[in-house]
């Protein structure tokens, strides 16, 4: 009897030491565990040595060079561009250096010869206009009766500009009509002065036109003697005369922006006056000069007066012309 109690606690106290056992011991790892779990270490130190490595290589590189994206963009600077100036020209072998001179032409005269300052008061006849050698207008006098015309004939070349104007303390209006019936003035249009280029050559008839009451007048007719320039040249020199007190006319053409120079001689006994065809003056022959030069505002035909003062012998002169 007293045997089994002791048999049966011996066995309850060994099967406690076995469970205690089961339930603490830790678990064993196999050899090819092991060798999983070292490889995952050190692969996981190895990706972290090279993320290390590659941030400081990357730190050097930004201290040795400057970053090539700035935070702050810098300001567009705009490339400068060549202007649409020409550039000068560069003289060649063939351009001439001397400005040439020549000697005026004189306008060709018309048919019938009359005095540059007749007088005529009949208003019956038609009176011809015509130029003396070597001048390029033409003045004369006249009077009309009430609502009376008296009729003007001159001839000259398709292309040539005319300024005619008549002067009078009465009112009087102008018409101009060609010999072929082209109508440049009507009458009713109550103009007393015309400037342009003919349209055709040949005789051009001026009718003066009085109103109610009579008068007296005067009538200017001007052809000026055009400027060419020979080829290669930027210039021309002049020579002729001019009677006293009278006036010598020349045009030429030039364009805007372009510099026209003019000087003429001798100096102390002439005077010029420059102005565009259209009335825009740029001399006035008040101010008694005798040399011009200035840049142009324009593009067009320019009148050049060589201006004599008044006296009764005419004056020998030169007038140099320069157009750049």
């Amino acid at each position: 009897m007293k045997r089994k109690p002791v048999v049966f606690f011996s066995l309850l106290t060994l099967s406690i030491i076995v469970l205690a056992a089961c339930t603490l011991q830790a678990p064993t790892l196999s050899l090819g565990d092991l060798q999983t779990q070292a490889a995952l270490f050190a692969q996981a130190t190895l990706t972290k040595a090279a993320v290390i490595s590659q941030a400081a290589a990357t730190a050097t590189s930004r201290a040795a060079s400057p970053t090539t994206q700035p935070t702050e963009m810098p300001t567009a600077t705009a490339t400068p561009t060549a202007t649409s100036v020409p550039p000068s020209p560069t003289p060649t072998a063939t351009q001439v250096k001397v400005i040439p001179t020549v000697m005026i032409t004189p306008i060709v005269p018309t048919n019938t010869q009359v005095s540059p300052t007749a007088t005529q008061s009949s208003a019956n006849a038609d009176i011809r206009l015509s130029f003396a050698t070597g001048t390029t207008n033409v003045y004369t006098e006249g009077s009309l009766g009430g609502n009376a015309t008296q009729r003007y004939v001159f001839w000259a070349a398709k292309g040539q500009l005319i300024d005619i104007s008549v002067s009078s303390a009465q009112n009087l209006v102008i018409s101009i009509v060609s010999a072929k019936g082209e109508v440049l003035l009507n009458a009713n249009k109550g103009y007393s002065a015309y400037r342009d280029y003919l349209p055709s050559s040949g005789d051009w008839y001026v009718d003066v036109r009085a109103g109610n009451t009579a008068a007296s007048y005067s009538l200017y007719l001007v052809i000026p003697q055009r400027v060419t320039f020979a080829p290669n040249t930027y210039g021309i020199t002049l020579t002729g005369k001019v009677p006293g007190g009278r006036v010598h006319n020349l045009i030429a053409w030039a364009n805007k922006g372009q510099t026209l120079k003019v000087n003429v001689s001798p100096a102390d006994a002439l005077a010029i006056s420059i102005y565009h065809v259209n009335g825009n003056v740029l001399l006035s022959s008040m101010g008694s000069l005798s040399s011009f030069e200035g840049v142009l505002p324009e593009a067009g035909d320019y009148i050049i007066n060589v201006i004599s003062p008044a006296s009764s012998t005419e004056v020998a002169f030169s007038v140099t012309i320069e157009i750049r």
